[in-house]
């Protein structure tokens, strides 16, 4: 039977992850070594706010443009996703809508005027 007060659920929750403190870190650390490197962005997107869509958008229609993004919308070189250096892919968003715009490189996507 759930609990009908809040606060005794929450302080039952509160117990069960101190008392399985190991079950918890261990299942985090799978979930986030299985997911690849645009879902672990993705979350730092969605969860700071950063990135909005537009009506009729979805992550995954954006994830599979993402990952079959080969140039850079801007300069058009060549984008990699293994180096950190200026033709890492990146997705660029306006910073005052928080519209997503396009997939560039890192150099683009820093000298980019917003």
């Amino acid at each position: 039977m759930p609990y009908k007060d809040p606060e005794k659920r929450k302080e039952n929750n509160r117990r069960w992850q101190k008392e399985n403190r190991d079950k918890c870190n261990k299942n985090q650390k799978n979930y986030w070594k299985n997911l690849d490197d645009f879902h672990k962005k993705k979350h730092d997107w969605v969860s700071g706010k950063k990135m909005k869509l537009r009506p009729g958008e979805d992550w995954e229609s954006i994830y599979i443009y993402y990952t079959i993004c080969e140039h850079c919308e801007q300069c058009g070189i060549k984008l990699t996703t293994t180096a950190k250096g200026k033709t890492n892919k990146n997705l660029d968003h306006d910073h005052s809508t928080g519209f997503v715009r396009a997939v560039v490189c890192w150099n683009c996507n820093i000298n980019v005027i917003c």
